[in-house]
């Protein structure tokens, strides 16, 4: 064991010089043990023992009161050396210091219990020193979780203390790491593109007038080897028109809210939701209507129904066919003329705004 690296001189600048000469004290006796050291002379190890405290450390040792019969003794050299740099401990002030120690917002739980056993030492609390290092670590800790269980133990110890400790702290980085984890996935999907979006950017598609080209993947609107075979009544518009071509594909139903459907066909329930409005005017949805034998791509059919309107300021009935789906029915001016109704007798501005269902404002 020659080749055994021997410890570093001692540190003479250190804050705290009689933990330093503690540390460094059991570092030396470690290696004289490890080198083979201890089985040489007292000159021997004298000389080992100054050599490797460094230069500053000998001119102290040369002013210590010590005569030349010690300085030929191993043991008593050591203990002038020992009491030189360890003054007599005051209990009064360590326990204090003791009392006052908690743990830090970013210190270990080991780290707090290592430099709790570390203080008790220079307490001189005898046999009930475990006792009030466990109470230290109750009163002292900065998780209130774990410090609600640990009172919450009838017969708390030491070891059950330190052992819950660290279970609680290996439990909370281990959550942290899965938090972490959690909000790298939220990131990452985030920046996915939904299946619309994607769709839209692959295919190339855009809104042509009331048509859309949409991805060959859609199956709510695609039906193998019927692509040219035009949809009657269809469930998700109303209208009649090509495979692929709906209109109300990537549209957000003003009923439920929810994409790919006009209202008037929404299959949920009907709620009204009441908006406060400093403003007269409002939004209304306009649909297709024409009174013709065949309106707007619906087909005419006698069985579909129609309803008697009564206009009571010209005292007419007519039969009309109402779009139940829109709030509001448009009626052409010719059509109303055809009627033999005066439209100045009928007709008055609004302020009412009209959407298409291509979201364009009338």
């Amino acid at each position: 064991m020659e080749s055994l690296k021997p410890p570093r001189c001692l540190n003479l600048n250190s804050s705290n010089m009689s933990e330093e000469w503690k540390i460094w004290k059991q570092s030396f006796e470690t290696y004289m043990v490890a080198s083979g050291g201890n089985e040489k002379s007292d000159l021997v190890k004298i000389a080992i023992l100054l050599h490797v405290l460094g230069e500053e450390t000998m001119r102290i040792y040369d002013t210590l009161d010590i005569t030349e019969d010690e300085k030929k003794v191993y043991a008593t050299v050591m203990t002038k050396i020992n009491n030189y740099f360890v003054p007599q401990v005051n209990t009064s002030v360590e326990t204090y210091k003791f009392n006052c120690r908690v743990q830090g917002q970013s210190e270990t739980f080991d780290s707090f219990v290592t430099d709790l056993k570390r203080m008790s030492a220079l307490c001189d609390f005898g046999n009930a020193r475990d006792r009030l290092i466990k109470d230290k670590i109750v009163q002292g800790v900065c998780d209130q979780n774990l410090k609600r269980k640990l009172l919450a133990e009838a017969n708390l110890t030491l070891a059950s203390a330190v052992e819950m400790g660290r279970a609680a702290e290996q439990t909370q980085q281990q959550l942290e790491t899965m938090e972490r984890q959690s909000l790298s996935v939220e990131t990452i999907q985030k920046n996915i593109p939904n299946n619309e979006q994607y769709a839209r950017k692959s295919t190339g598609s855009s809104w042509q007038g009331n048509k859309v080209q949409q991805p060959s993947t859609s199956k709510a609107y695609q039906k193998k080897g019927s692509t040219s075979t035009p949809v009657r009544g269809c469930g998700k518009c109303g209208l009649k028109h090509e495979w692929e071509q709906c209109p109300a594909f990537g549209k957000t139903c003003r009923k439920c809210k929810a994409l790919n459907h006009f209202a008037r066909m929404c299959k949920s329930k009907l709620v009204y939701e009441v908006n406060t409005d400093s403003e007269d005017d409002g939004d209304c949805f306009m649909g297709s209507i024409q009174v013709e034998k065949t309106v707007n791509s619906i087909d005419y059919n006698k069985n579909d129904w129609y309803q008697i309107v009564e206009l009571t300021d010209c005292d007419k009935r007519v039969k009309f066919k109402l779009d139940t789906g829109a709030q509001v029915n448009v009626l052409p001016m010719s059509q109303l003329k055809q009627m033999k109704v005066d439209p100045e007798f009928m007709v008055s501005f609004t302020d009412l705004r009209f959407l298409w269902f291509t979201d364009s404002v009338h």
